[in-house]
């Protein structure tokens, strides 16, 4: 009797047990498909902000300057042309000139050396305007420059600059950059003052398989009084932006799908402990009322037995 007590009074409590390691584990596991999902709509959130990959940056060019002449046996004369640059991306993008550019003076004859630009390093910051600066100098000698005095002449530019992004995802940078070379051109009047200077325009020279000879006889030079400021717009090139897209694709499309298997793994997880757990809860209830009538049972057996007197 003590040992059909036991095993009833045990099996309950065994069903129970389970039960409740079976709900503490469906519970761990809906924890985690919450974190992967977490982690799903993150992906999904920094994919959108990536794509596309590269928006134009745009720049407005303001007014050219010149500096007073520097007059020796060389004419030292320095120019500035500054830009406002909209980089309309979310991520920064750093600009800096590969090497010092060419200045060159356009003549019937060609192009001879004059002198060289200087671009300062900018960090274009996300939906931002950045001043950007281009340092012209020019030097000539003495009896040259004279010989320019009073004449509007056109002046060209050969300049290469480096542009580099970096994408941040939880820490990983994803880096790219690409080197655009320009041919630029300019109208300048040379006076004992400080000089005239017109508005510039540009050409990619990669457009004419970068022959400066032909970017220098497409180039459109804007009128010394043109007025109007011209807007400068910064491509990708479509390679590398085709490149940049699919490393871009791929990256983020792995993490989505890894993390919405994984999420909807444990999801489906936890629904099948958690109704094992409802199950075990179920089995104990039904043991527990079972009890009380077997109990009733061995008690009546034994009592019969008990009333039985041996035959003499």
């Amino acid at each position: 009797l003590g040992r059909l007590t036991a095993r009833h009074v045990s099996a309950p409590s065994a069903a129970l047990m389970a039960s409740a390691r079976a709900v503490a584990c469906a519970g761990l596991l809906f924890a985690v498909s919450a974190v992967f999902t977490a982690f799903l709509a993150f992906s999904v959130a920094m994919l959108v902000r990536y794509t596309p990959v590269y928006r134009p940056v745009t720049c407005t060019q303001r007014p050219n300057v010149a500096q007073e002449p520097e007059i020796g046996e060389i004419v030292n004369i320095t120019g500035a042309s500054k830009k406002n640059c909209w980089n309309p991306n979310t991520y920064e993008l750093r600009v800096a000139e590969v090497k010092p550019g060419a200045v060159y003076l356009k003549t019937g004859e060609g192009l001879t050396q004059i002198g060289i630009t200087e671009l300062r390093p900018e960090d274009l910051s996300p939906h931002e305007n950045t001043m950007s600066q281009t340092t012209m100098r020019i030097s000539l000698p003495v009896a040259d420059a004279f010989g320019l005095l009073g004449k509007t002449v056109q002046v060209v530019t050969d300049e290469s600059v480096h542009m580099e992004a970096e994408m941040v995802f939880l820490g990983k940078t994803m880096t790219s950059s690409e080197v655009k070379r320009k041919i630029c051109g300019l109208e300048i009047e040379a006076s004992m003052g400080p000089a005239k200077v017109g508005y510039t325009a540009c050409v990619d020279a990669a457009e004419y398989d970068g022959d400066l000879a032909r970017a220098v006889a497409a180039l459109t030079i804007p009128d010394l009084d043109d007025k109007t400021p011209p807007v400068a717009v910064a491509h990708m090139s479509p390679d590398r932006y085709n490149q940049l897209t699919r490393r871009k694709n791929l990256a983020f499309g792995v993490m989505i799908a890894v993390s919405a298997i994984l999420g909807m793994a444990s999801f489906a997880s936890a629904v099948a402990m958690l109704r094992r757990g409802r199950q075990g809860k179920e089995v104990a209830a039904r043991d527990v009322t079972a009890k009380p009538s077997e109990s009733a049972n061995v008690e009546a057996a034994s009592g019969q037995r008990q009333g039985q007197r041996p035959e003499i």
